[in-house]
């Protein structure tokens, strides 16, 4: 599922090196490929994510969840500058960040 199957409304993103866009309502269903990345520290958490995602075929999507601050803030760039797109980068309540990345 592409950026652009998403419905509603956009945000832009903040951190992104490149103009792209947020869906934030109405999301279909889809299935991502989790990795719980709790505990790993950048730059070992984006390792073992890219790793996943060069064995992904293009248009799947892998969805984080992480602990790490830095990692939050630098896996989209790191992401985004290997040509993948950021579909979705939130922090949530419990200290936790989730990402979601298309191949």
């Amino acid at each position: 599922m592409r950026a652009a199957e998403f419905k509603n409304k956009a945000i832009k993103c903040p951190y992104s090196l490149s103009i792209r866009y947020l869906f934030a309502y109405n999301m279909k269903p889809f299935n991502a490929i989790w990795i719980d990345l709790r505990g790993i520290k950048c730059p070992l958490n984006w390792a073992h994510a890219k790793v996943r995602l060069e064995q992904m075929a293009r248009g799947e999507i892998l969805e984080l969840t992480l602990d790490d601050p830095r990692g939050y803030r630098d896996i989209p760039r790191a992401a985004e500058a290997e040509g993948y797109a950021m579909l979705a980068a939130e922090a949530r309540d419990d200290g936790t960040y989730l990402l979601r990345i298309e191949k």
